[in-house]
């Protein structure tokens, strides 16, 4: 899966970095599939991490489920349908249930 590079208690509000997957060329793969199948932008890594994460901003509209629940299907969209892994309808969402993170 996506692994976030900071533990929850020390992450920030307002933005997620997450690894790629081991599958994965590089970032660009599913930044560039979000932008042109589900209009979402995220921005790639800087520095050391370059071009093995992505961040997510959510801060804001952005982090209103409004925003998040879109994010979470587009992501789940792409490993379902670019990656070909059998994943259920919602997984991102369930997990942010099973963490409090509810929004």
């Amino acid at each position: 899966g996506f692994e976030p590079i900071a533990p929850d208690e020390i992450a920030s509000p307002t933005v997620t970095t997450f690894r790629i997957r081991e599958d994965m060329k590089n970032n660009l793969e599913l930044r560039d599939y979000l932008l042109y199948n589900h209009n979402i932008l995220m921005a790639v890594g800087m520095g050391i991490f370059g071009n093995n994460v992505l961040r997510a901003g959510h801060m804001g509209k952005a982090g209103t489920r409004d925003y998040l629940i879109p994010c979470l299907i587009g992501i789940e969209d792409y490993v379902r349908n670019v990656k070909k892994q059998d994943i259920p309808f919602g997984a991102g969402l369930v997990g942010m249930k099973e963490k409090g993170k509810w929004y």
